[in-house]
């Protein structure tokens, strides 16, 4: 673990001296953003290379681009002291960033081993298969691993940047890296989400209440299992990220436990460092805005297109919301409105700029879809199970802000709202969002530009708090009313489209919800502040219910699957399970070229189909076949290559079987055990027919062919 630390350190040494210049208002410096800013700017300059054609992605490459930005990054620090020199109290919360890193770090490292294996019935197995595959690229976009011949049509950028990481981590094993790479981005998280937090509100204890809420809160759902009369042992731990009918409603805590090390799990530290860099540009004039901090926030939001391109319009109108909303809430004047709106513009412009080669990429292979609207929305019940503990805090927020002569009238107003929003049905969720908006609307309107115009000090806190606030409700909001069309239908028609506006939101709502809670109780009377802070501990409570009966829950049923098995090592229950294809992928990774495809066995999601390009980073045919269909957004191309390779093995005459392969580009085949029990056994005659085909590795009865210039 030593050497991950390390590893992802050198991140934050190229990171920090640039945002401690260009954001001078960060407490820590911005020491709790600078592995992932690091990282970012990192992973950027070694892809930017190889995707123009301009290098090859090497070990080499990725060395040498670092080394040239952290010596940039030393030198811009040593004038940046001479400007301004170090304070203790920097030093000290730097420290504390620090430490929560490393507690998170610990945390999560210890827990892995109970999650561990790649297996095939989660998505690890993908994620395994695309960290694989760009380890041995020398080019951008990558070869889809699933669909040998094409480009990875997929936001890949995240294991471009685990991959960067991996090739300065001293020499730790590609499959124990792995399992690194997961509690590591968790920890980076915890960082972003605790600097950010302190960053916005000004306090130590409000930035431990977002790390809190943030990374480990969940849904109430296992609380009203448990007041249904359920035992804690046998709380539905998957049933809380499942709280709307036909949606996925997952929230960090819960990403961590499933174990996926997928794209939406790289962008939440990108997408907490963006906001919370991001919101110090409220601190000043827009005239003020720095080039270089406009910059670094155009890298940052730009980041998110490849990382995961969902998060990039949810993070990039949060952040606009918050800038624009809070420059017209101080009673700016138009010029500084227009300067404003002008400077967004260009980081918008910029943020598509720095990774036009993606955008060229995967926008043209997405281009047919398009958005629905909604028919199957959320009721009022299911939006407080996942929302509760947040919408509390700002009810409270909300009450304790409202000046006291406004009380008697916009009680009522919002109370009714609420309750109608019980018996509304189908727009029970608009009811009860829209309710929430304009409150903190016409708070922010009224309330906090009067701080603003009075000049109060730290007025921008609660203002880009309310903003990320705001920003945290009306996502929510846009998927009641549509949603991006995908291979879903029916109930399942905005399935992804909720479970990525969730996560986004989480993270919006646990840097806003809590620091506008602290700035809002601060105003009222002693007793009525401790009666506040005495709900928001319940709301504490509330959200801790997967934490301490999901967890549990989650851990125990992996260690009944998967026959007790504690590892670091991924490939350790394939090793298990599948011997010879583990042996077989070993000599695959030391003689075959990155680029040789081939042919082996396919499935759909969740079976052992592909599994020996998962291992290596070859590519074959056709992998899962329902991802790709669901990546590329047409079904007949992947179900066309699972016939051709259920021909090659199911057919008795050899000569087809070759012309299939040869026509496919595979240049070596696979029969191990999943391919004998798919196709009858490995003494049937549709398999032994291979027979005549040069053997180029063998174990047991398990042989990986080449696939001969001329048929045999």
């Amino acid at each position: 673990m030593l050497r991950v630390y390390l590893a992802f350190t050198i991140p934050a040494l190229i990171g920090f001296p640039w945002l401690r210049g260009v954001f001078p208002g960060l407490p820590d410096g911005g020491w709790g953003f600078a592995r992932t800013a690091g990282l970012v700017a990192w992973a950027w300059a070694a892809w930017m290379g190889p995707s123009l054609e301009a290098a090859a992605y090497s070990t080499t490459w990725v060395l040498g681009v670092g080394a040239v930005l952290l010596a940039l990054s030393l030198y811009t620090g040593i004038d940046g002291l001479r400007q301004k020199p170090v304070r203790s109290s920097e030093i000290r919360a730097a420290l504390e960033s620090e430490l929560v890193f490393c507690a998170c770090l610990i945390l999560f490292v210890s827990l892995v081993p109970l999650n561990g294996v790649v297996h095939e019935r989660s998505e690890r197995f993908m994620d395994y298969a695309m960290l694989r595959r760009v380890s041995v690229t020398d080019v951008f976009p990558p070869i889809d691993p699933w669909m040998s011949g094409r480009s990875l049509s997929y936001y890949y950028h995240g294991y471009v940047m685990a991959d960067v990481v991996r090739r300065v981590s001293w020499l730790v094993p590609f499959e124990r890296f792995f399992n690194y790479a997961l509690p590591a981005i968790f920890a980076l998280l915890g960082s972003a989400l605790f600097s950010g937090g302190r960053a916005l509100s000004g306090r130590r204890s409000v930035a431990l209440a977002t790390v809190g809420i943030g990374l480990f809160g969940g849904t109430l759902q296992p609380w009203l299992e448990l007041f249904g009369g359920k035992p804690p042992a046998g709380i539905d731990w998957f049933r809380s990220a499942r709280v709307i009918d036909g949606a996925i409603t997952e929230f960090p805590l819960f990403a961590f436990t499933w174990g996926d090390l997928h794209p939406y799990v790289f962008a939440l530290p990108v997408g907490a460092t963006l906001l919370g860099s991001g919101a110090q540009l409220l601190r000043t004039r827009p005239r003020d805005w720095s080039a270089q901090s406009l910059v670094w926030i155009a890298l940052l939001w730009g980041a998110l297109f490849p990382i995961n391109s969902w998060d990039y319009p949810a993070y990039g109108g949060a952040l606009a919301i918050a800038i624009l909303a809070s420059v017209a809430w101080t009673g700016a004047t138009t010029r500084e409105k227009f300067t404003a709106a002008g400077k967004t513009l260009a980081v918008a412009l910029g943020s598509v700029i720095l990774y036009l080669p993606f955008w060229l990429h995967f926008a043209a292979a997405q281009s047919g879809r398009g958005l629905g609207i909604v028919s199957h929305r959320s009721t009022a019940a299911e939006l407080w199970i996942l929302w509760g503990p947040f919408w509390l805090l700002l009810l409270l927020g909300f009450w304790a802000a409202t000046p006291v002569e406004q009380r008697r009238r916009v009680g009522p107003i919002a109370g009714g709202a609420l309750l109608l929003a019980l018996v509304a049905g189908r727009w029970a969720g608009w009811i009860t969002i829209l309710t929430f908006l304009g409150w903190g609307s016409w708070l922010a309107r009224h309330h906090l530009r009067e701080d603003a115009l009075r000049d109060a000090k730290d007025s921008w806190l609660p203002r880009a708090a309310v903003a990320l606030c705001v920003a945290g409700l009306g996502l929510p909001l846009v998927v009641e009313f549509a949603y991006l069309d995908d291979h879903y239908s029916g109930k399942l028609e905005r399935r992804n489209t909720v479970f990525k506006a969730t996560m986004a939101s989480w993270v919006f709502l646990s840097l806003g919800a809590p620091t506008w809670f602290a700035a809002a109780v601060a105003r009222v009377t002693p007793a009525r502040r401790r009666t506040a802070w005495a709900v928001a501990g319940l709301a504490g409570v509330a959200t801790a219910g997967f934490l301490l009966f999901g967890v549990p829950s989650r851990f125990q049923q992996f260690q009944r699957g998967y026959a007790g098995i504690e590892t670091m090592n991924a490939l350790r229950y394939l090793r298990l399970r599948h011997p010879e294809d583990v042996l077989t992928a070993s000599w695959m990774r030391k003689n075959l070229p990155p680029g040789a495809s081939g042919i082996e066995a396919t499935s759909h999601a969740y079976g052992w189909g592909a599994r020996m390009s998962m291992q290596t980073g070859r590519p074959v045919f056709i992998g899962w076949v329902n991802h790709e269909a669901g990546w590329r957004n047409d079904w007949r191309e992947p179900r066309r290559r699972r016939a051709v390779v259920d021909e090659i093995y199911r057919t008795g005459d050899l000569t087809r079987a070759w012309e299939l392969a040869r026509g496919a580009g595979a240049s070596w085949l696979y029969v191990g055990s999943v391919e004998a029990e798919q196709f009858g056994g490995y003494r049937a005659p549709n398999l032994q027919k291979f027979e005549p085909w040069p053997v180029l590795f063998e174990h047991e009865e398990a042989r990986l062919y080449r696939v001969p210039q001329a048929p045999r």
